[in-house]
C-alpha cells in the first residue's frame, strides 16, 4: 500500500492516533461485487451469519474506492453491529446497497439492537471514544477518515431502542 499517513503520533502505549490522512489511492470498482465478496469473506459464526441479510442491486455500479479500506470499514461496522446484537441478546443486521437519484451509491449497515443513544451519537466518530471495556476508540474514527479519504461520507442514523444505521455514500461513476 502507498503511504497514507502524513503524521502518526503514538499515545498511551501502542495506541496509534491518526492526525491526518492523505487522499487514499483508489480505482474504479464494481461496488456490488466488492460488497458481496467482503460479506462472504467475513468470519461469521453460523449464528452470526443467520442474523445478517444482504440486499444489493443486480447490476454493476462503478465507484472509485480502495478495496482494502472499504473492507476494513465494512468489517468494523459489522463487528460493532454484532457486538450490539450480543449485548441485547437478539436482533438482525441488514446490509444494503442502493443507488439514489442524486448519483450517489449508499451502502448501509443497519442493526435492530437499538442501543444507540444521543449521548453516544454525539461523540461516536471522535478519536479515543468507546463504549466498550476493551475498545481503543479508534475504529469509527478511522472508518470516517478512510471513507472521506475515498471521496465518500459516513453518517449515522438511529432511533433509540429501534435501530442503528451507518450509511456510507459514494459518488457513482458515469
Amino acid at each position: 500500500l502507498e503511504k497514507i499517513f502524513k503524521e502518526v503520533e503514538l499515545r498511551q502505549g501502542n495506541t496509534v492516533v491518526l492526525n491526518s490522512i492523505e487522499d487514499i489511492s483508489r480505482s474504479s470498482k464494481d461496488i456490488v461485487s466488492v460488497v458481496k465478496e467482503l460479506v462472504e469473506d467475513y468470519p461469521f459464526s453460523e449464528k452470526e451469519r443467520a442474523a445478517i441479510s444482504l440486499k444489493t442491486p443486480e447490476k454493476t455500479i462503478p465507484v472509485q474506492l480502495n478495496v482494502v479500506f472499504l473492507k476494513y470499514v465494512l468489517f468494523n461496522l459489522i463487528k460493532n453491529a454484532l457486538y450490539c446484537l450480543k449485548e441485547k441478546g437478539e436482533g438482525k443486521i441488514k446490509i444494503s446497497l442502493k443507488e439514489v437519484s442524486s448519483g450517489q451509491v449508499i451502502l448501509s449497515v443497519n442493526d435492530t439492537a437499538g442501543l444507540m443513544t444521543q449521548t453516544v451519537a454525539r461523540s461516536l466518530f471522535d478519536d479515543f471514544f468507546t463504549t466498550k471495556k476493551s475498545g481503543s476508540g479508534l475504529g469509527l474514527f478511522f472508518c470516517k477518515q478512510a471513507v472521506e479519504g475515498m471521496g465518500g461520507s459516513l453518517s449515522l442514523e438511529y432511533k433509540e431502542m429501534k435501530y442503528t444505521c451507518f450509511n456510507l455514500a459514494f459518488k457513482r461513476e458515469k
